[in-house]
């Protein structure tokens, strides 16, 4: 039998990938080239695979293997907790069974029949790493941890990350449990979004109490970045003696956010500063220029005789720091009438050293 009326039907579609309504008078076509970067220096980062992501621009600053599918050990209870908090209530109250209890290795020491909010819970797989506390929070919100990790693994192929494939919600070693770094940054990036998620990564240490027995559990976060002064906001360690030592890092300065992915480092948090550090030193962001915010058109026969128009969505780059984008706007003159709410009058074509 499932909880919550057969799971509050696949808890309604595994949560809902934010989907945002263009309200523009009329839309401009963006012609928009992605992918990496141009990169400046090679950094010194000791990782087997390695990547930085500009959040605000979804654009790989640097990568290396960073498609390579890799074991990611508890770096895995990023995609276990934004699942959870997409799906379910952090207020719902959990009974800690006997199959969360007999899970080892790192633990927050949960014993069966104990009762938790999910939020404690969440915080336990999140701050201190809990194995325990991952199945405590997969029994609660699918009914058993197999129907949970079908969950999980829809909610990562929604994100894009197409290449993760998880068998347990905690990262303990499984030959078919991987992901990639490139995967793992898009999954940070979308959990960093939640505020609840968000608070929970970058709290050094607190607390948490068995609802029936008053038992305290004290939890310190296992990300050392945290105590840096480096503007470090998260996410998650993990470490196994197959994936290594693993580290995605999120930082935000001077309103820029960043996202760093090492796996299997010698030094994962020297590696992802060396990473940040980078990524902020060497490439800058860049917006369309202020002129193309809002435009005005005359309209022939219309009435009123003229509409405003401006872009589908506000766009961000990132670029080696000095270099420019090259901007050009494409549309008519005049228009005619009739015209609607939405309707695509022209683009604008944005391109870099030639390239779209």
């Amino acid at each position: 039998m499932f909880p919550h009326g057969g799971v509050k039907q696949l808890r309604k579609g595994i949560g809902m990938v934010p989907i945002f309504k263009i309200v523009t008078v009329l839309v401009i076509w963006f012609s928009l080239g992605w992918g990496s970067a141009p990169v400046q220096a090679e950094p010194a980062v000791s990782a087997a695979s390695y990547l930085l992501l500009e959040a605000a621009s979804g654009q790989v600053l640097l990568e290396y293997n960073g498609y390579q599918p890799r074991p990611p050990a508890s770096t895995t209870k990023i995609l276990t907790a934004i699942t959870a908090l997409d799906l379910a209530e952090v207020t719902e109250v959990a009974t800690v069974s006997p199959n969360a209890d007999r899970i080892g290795d790192a633990s927050i020491y949960l014993e069966a029949g104990e009762m938790f909010t999910l939020e404690g819970l969440l915080q336990g797989a999140l701050i201190k790493s809990g194995n325990d506390a991952t199945v405590a929070i997969a029994e609660q919100v699918a009914g058993t941890e197999r129907l949970f990790m079908d969950l999980v693994n829809r909610k990562a192929h929604l994100l894009g990350a197409i290449h993760t494939d998880f068998y347990n919600p905690h990262g303990l070693p499984h030959e078919k449990h991987l992901t990639t770094a490139y995967d793992l940054a898009l999954i940070a990036e979308y959990a960093m979004r939640n505020p609840v998620f968000a608070s929970m990564v970058r709290t050094q240490e607190t607390s948490i109490s068995a609802l029936n027995t008053k038992r305290k559990i004290k939890l310190k976060n296992t990300n050392r970045l945290l105590w840096t002064d480096q503007g470090v906001i998260g996410v998650k360690t993990g470490t196994t003696d197959r994936a290594g030592r693993c580290l995605v890092a999120a930082a935000e300065r001077e309103g820029r956010s960043l996202i760093a992915v090492v796996l299997k480092s010698a030094d994962r948090f020297g590696d992802a500063l060396r990473l940040l550090d980078l990524g902020y030193e060497q490439y800058s962001l860049y917006r369309l220029p202020e002129t193309i915010g809002c435009l005005v058109l005359d309209v022939r026969g219309g009435e009123p005789s003229c509409v405003t128009v401006q872009p589908a969505y506000q766009p961000v780059w990132s670029l080696p720091g000095g270099k420019k984008l090259a901007v050009q706007l494409s549309v008519p003159e005049t228009l005619a009438a009739p015209i609607k709410e939405g309707d695509v009058v022209g683009k604008i074509i944005v391109s870099y050293k030639g390239k779209l």
